[in-house]
């Protein structure tokens, strides 16, 4: 795997916030991922677990294959699922694996797909995105689309948006709009409130 970094014109919220809400790839990277409506498709749970990690789980059945999937027959139906972790305050690592339809994970013809992404904060408005990719030029390219054309004047946009309201109460006096699938992202910025309390208070 190749390591990279960018530097993104966002709070490091509103970019964990994309990253807990994978749904956002039906899209925003409609190009890049084509992901042709499984999204709409799909099921999603929020969970958190013993080590206080905090899960956003997508699962898709009896999908077609990606087109990309390499090793697998192009008729083949698929079970797929995107599985991402964070840990607090900003380390994310994402999962993405495809099973024969119907076959356990532990049956997959390919090995899962996984990559962090790990944020740094710069300042109220910047943050240090770091992740890694496959090798190779083809790779580069699809990541820069991804993160440079898609994902960047997205986060950019909401960071002049809200302003200085991006993290904390001044967050919530917003009153954005909640749905079902944000149950992760909400439970993040939960946390996050309950950490800055605590360490105020310490």
């Amino acid at each position: 795997m190749v390591h990279g970094h960018m530097l993104f014109p966002a709070h490091y919220e509103i970019i964990t916030d994309n990253l807990m809400d994978l749904s956002h790839t039906e899209f925003i990277h409609e190009e890049s991922f084509r992901m042709e409506g499984k999204f709409l498709n799909g099921t999603h749970r929020a969970q958190e677990d013993k080590t206080g990690a905090i899960w956003s789980r997508w699962a898709f059945h009896n999908t077609p294959r990606p087109v990309w999937l390499n090793g697998v027959a192009e008729d083949a139906r698929m079970d797929e699922w995107l599985d991402m972790r964070w840990h607090a305050p900003a380390s994310m690592l994402l999962e993405v694996g495809f099973t024969l339809a119907g076959a356990e994970r532990a049956a997959a013809p390919v090995p899962p797909f996984i990559n962090p992404h790990i944020l740094t904060p710069e300042s109220a408005t910047s943050t240090h995105y770091f992740y890694t990719r496959q090798p190779g030029e083809e790779a580069e390219v699809m990541t820069r689309q991804v993160f440079e054309m898609e994902d960047l004047p997205i986060l950019a946009g909401i960071q002049q948006t809200i302003g200085e309201a991006a993290e904390g109460e001044a967050f919530w006096d917003l009153k954005p709009v909640v749905l079902n699938i944000d149950a992760a992202a909400v439970r993040v910025r939960r946390r996050l409130m309950k950490l800055r309390r605590e360490e105020a208070e310490g």
